[in-house]
């Protein structure tokens, strides 16, 4: 596995393999003992194959659409076992034919009973909320805690992309303040174009601190494009990545923290 070989020589602390669910068992393998060889993680996994993405399969409530779900959950659980994960990611999607309050009704019941699945794993369920997928259940941060907190389960929560909330929510420190408790994993991507941290105008920097001082200590995704897509940019990109890194360091350290702690990074 070239790949997360290239991610450990780098420093880096782990992978994301997000779409390991619906990758053939003898890749998922290969890449279960490359991870272990060079002491990487695995970051979040998705719950629900792509495919079965839209059309509203979370907001289903029928008996046999909890069933189905559950069998996406639970596949995806075992996979992301198998690899360390500790997070599973839910994309949620709206069913355009039905009216939003029931569908956040069955929503709410259907991640009770899917975290439930994540926790018997030891995982968290975590709900990605975002406008660049068309037709999803919650586009705003501030929607997507709401309806966390009417699932009502202490496995569920929430996965923090920058570039996400700055095109939902405009001030992503104002947003990650409202909503850290909630924060399962943090993807920290620039913007405009989701590029890598500090070749953008987000403010990354003082929102890893800050994640850092209130006792964030989970992986962090960098799941972005390069400014510059070629060599290069590549190399450019990495030594703005590590810059960005001391300077949240840097920064961190002079924050008062709720307890000590450390974050790691992790990349595509």
């Amino acid at each position: 596995m070239p790949n997360i070989e290239y991610a450990a020589r780098l420093g880096l602390s782990g992978v994301l393999y997000p779409w390991a669910a619906e990758r053939p068992p003898e890749e998922v393998r290969e890449v279960r003992q490359a991870l272990s060889s060079n002491d990487l993680a695995c970051s979040c996994i998705v719950a629900v194959p792509l495919q079965s993405t839209f059309g509203g399969p979370w907001t289903s409530g029928t008996a046999d659409g909890k069933a189905a779900l559950g069998r996406h959950v639970a596949k995806a659980a075992n996979v992301a076992a198998s690899l360390g994960s500790t997070v599973l990611a839910a994309l949620i999607t709206a069913d355009p034919e039905r009216d939003s309050e029931s569908q956040l009704d069955d929503t709410a019941s259907n991640l009770n009973a899917m975290a439930s699945i994540a926790a018997d794993h030891g995982m968290t369920l975590a709900i990605e909320p975002m406008v660049a997928l068309p037709g999803m259940l919650t586009t705003t941060t501030g929607d997507t805690v709401r309806l966390i907190e009417r699932a009502d389960h202490p496995a569920l929560g929430l996965i923090f992309d920058t570039a996400h909330v700055a095109a939902m929510d405009g001030d992503i420190l104002r947003a990650y303040a409202a909503c850290a408790e909630h924060v399962a994993l943090l993807q920290l991507v620039d913007a405009p174009g989701r590029i890598e941290p500090g070749a953008g105008t987000l403010p990354l920097v003082e929102l890893a601190a800050n994640a850092i001082a209130r006792g964030y200590t989970g992986l962090v995704d960098f799941e972005h494009e390069w400014l510059a897509p070629d060599e290069t940019g590549e190399v450019a990109g990495l030594a703005r990545l590590r810059a960005f890194d001391e300077k949240v360091r840097h920064t961190a350290s002079k924050l008062p923290t709720e307890r000590a702690s450390t974050t790691s990074l992790s990349t595509p």
